[in-house]
């Protein structure tokens, strides 16, 4: 209770925030009577109208959200728990992100009729600020990370923000799984669902059968089903284990993760299997999909492999290929009870091998510590600790800004960049790794330390090696908060013409800490669309961009002449172009 009170109270902050700055920029529209813009604004009014009409029922929308949010945190203050707050928040969170589906393409439409029917500088910049508010409001609903407790009759219809195509070749799914009390021979239950509303064939699914997690996927060749043998379902602790399931081409895979409760030991667990026939493609139509998680309507119809009864115990989403999903960003819910029990919390630290918490960006939010000061002072020697680990060429680490002041820690084409000034007689002093001597962006955590030395030397440090001094006018840093990860775009904007890597950070990042001192990034009030964790998948490229001059050389020995299965997918506007070459002595084969 106390964790998931946390949970809630976090979510409930970051909810009236967002709709404070919302309706502020409303405000501010509403007011602007700038006597340059007044005559536009007043040959735009009607369109504009419109547009401050559709906000304003957002935040009316979003009302309900943070009501019944607040009225399930007091509920959970007291031992006796009111499972009717909890139901109202599920409900309510419902009913607004399908509201906000409906709505928000409308208003995007509206706001892109103001902004360059009518332009203006004080309306653009407006706009620009409602946008990122819409961005965040979905990105928060995608990432609360709280499981939800399933009777045997529960259903969630996941809405998912993964685009389709990029499953045809892989797919992969994350999910928390602590199933209800252990017996000798638990019941067969169905898990989970993703694919096609006729369900005869291209879905992924996951289901206890006779004793075991059972993977099943069928690519129009029927069914494979993946037994977990190795583990059976009446050996797995009362706590959280970590599932996930992955198919590349015809090849499918289920890998489990208990971890311990005492220490960072895991124990983990895999089974493989191969689809027979020639598909190897998830096709799924975007208007014919649904994902269903705990259970399905009583009116939709499972594959033969999958019609179970519903499952019990506590489920949480984690991911979709790269995407961080949840179960509270939902088309839609059935019979949700926490009658009998709130929501089972899972420890975030689990899963982590250092115990400490890792945070995971994927490129459209940040973190934000306000009054940083409040944990330590500013003094001779300032430092700042954080470990990231991406496979990123560019993204903002941190940035902190004052009016004309500033100072940013960049990654620019996988090396590190610090660009600041305090207000110096010469302008913004540069200091980078041009000796690359320090790759960040290798996908491996790297503990990057930034040490200000006596009011005029900044100092460079990377995994515990210096890497580069400079040297500045003596003068004292003049800034209380800082931005991790990103920032917002009229900060960026406010300092667009020094900081190089406006782009956000995505990865992960942990040990973040100010003259040594720890913070927690999601507990602080104004941090956006981050989450707990490090997916293993985020961590991945699995695109690439080719110029026509350019190509990727493999140091896998592979051999196509004998038995060999390859494939990828692209996109070209070129009529003609060779995809795949491959020699081995005189012979050659070729893609083009």
């Amino acid at each position: 209770l106390t964790e998931t009170r946390k949970r809630v109270d976090a979510a409930a902050s970051r909810k009236t925030s967002l709709s404070d700055r919302l309706a502020n920029v409303i405000d501010q529209l509403q007011l602007t009577d700038d006597a340059e813009t007044r005559k536009r604004l007043e040959k735009s009014k009607l369109t504009a109208d419109k547009a401050l009409t559709i906000s304003a029922m957002v935040t009316e929308m979003t009302d309900p959200m943070s009501k019944n949010a607040n009225m399930w945190k007091e509920d959970l203050s007291h031992s006796d728990f009111d499972a009717s707050a909890y139901n109202s928040v599920v409900n309510a969170a419902g009913e607004t992100m399908k509201n906000l589906t409906d709505v928000m393409p409308l208003l995007l439409t509206k706001l892109h009729t103001v902004e360059h029917k009518f332009p203006s500088d004080n309306i653009s910049s407006s706009i620009l600020r409602i946008r990122e508010l819409i961005a965040q409001t979905r990105s928060v609903a995608s990432k609360v990370q709280v499981s939800m407790k399933f009777g045997g009759k529960s259903a969630v219809n996941v809405n998912l923000k993964t685009n389709l195509a990029d499953l045809k070749a892989y797919s992969s799914i994350s999910l928390y799984i602590n199933p209800e009390a252990h017996q000798q021979q638990p019941q067969d239950r169905f898990i989970m669902y993703l694919g096609h509303k006729n369900a005869k064939s291209d879905y992924m699914g996951l289901a206890i059968k006779r004793n075991n997690l059972v993977y099943i996927y069928n690519l129009g060749s029927g069914d494979v089903e993946i037994p977990l043998d190795s583990k059976t379902i009446s050996t797995w602790p009362e706590y959280f284990s970590l599932v996930k399931i992955e198919r590349l081409g015809r090849h499918g895979k289920v890998l489990l993760t208990v971890p311990s409760q005492t220490g960072a030991t895991e124990e983990k667990f895999i089974k493989k299997a191969e689809a027979s026939g020639s598909d190897s493609l998830l096709d799924l139509d975007p208007d014919n999909t649904v994902f269903y998680v705990g259970g399905v309507p009583e009116r939709f119809k499972l594959p033969a492999s999958l019609n179970l009864p519903g499952f019990v115990g506590c489920l949480e989403l984690a991911s979709v290929n790269d995407d961080v999903v949840s179960l509270y960003n939902f088309h839609n819910i059935h019979n949700i009870n926490t009658a009998t029990a709130p929501p089972c919390v899972r420890n975030k630290l689990a899963f982590s091998q250092s115990r400490a918490a890792t945070y995971f960006f994927d490129g459209t939010g940040y973190a934000v510590i306000r009054n940083i000061e409040r944990r330590g002072k500013f003094t001779q020697v300032t430092r700042f600790d954080i470990e990231v680990r991406t496979p990123v060429d560019n993204a903002l680490v941190f940035l902190m800004v004052n009016g004309t002041k500033f100072f940013s820690l960049e990654i620019q084409d996988g090396y590190l960049r610090v660009l600041y000034d305090f207000g110096f007689s010469k302008g913004p002093v540069l200091l980078d790794d041009s000796m690359k001597k320090a790759q960040i962006n290798d996908a491996r955590f790297h503990e990057i330390s930034v040490i200000y030395h006596n009011f005029k030397k900044m100092i460079l440090v990377v995994d515990r090696k210096h890497v580069k001094s400079v040297d500045n006018d003596k003068t004292p840093i003049p800034f209380t908060d800082i931005y991790i990860g990103g920032a917002p775009a009229q900060i960026l904007e406010s300092i667009k013409a020094h900081v190089a890597a406006d782009i956000a950070f995505r990865g992960c990042m942990k040990s973040f800490q100010f003259q040594k001192k720890d913070f927690n990034l999601l507990e602080e009030p104004d941090t956006i669309g981050i989450s707990y964790g490090c997916p293993e998948d985020s961590l991945m490229s699995r695109k690439a961009y080719f110029n026509g001059q350019s190509f990727i050389a493999s140091s896998q020995k592979v051999a196509p002449f004998d038995a060999f299965e390859g494939g990828f997918s692209f996109k070209t506007l070129q009529p003609s172009g060779l995809l795949l070459y491959h020699s081995e002595g005189v012979r050659t084969s070729s893609l083009s």
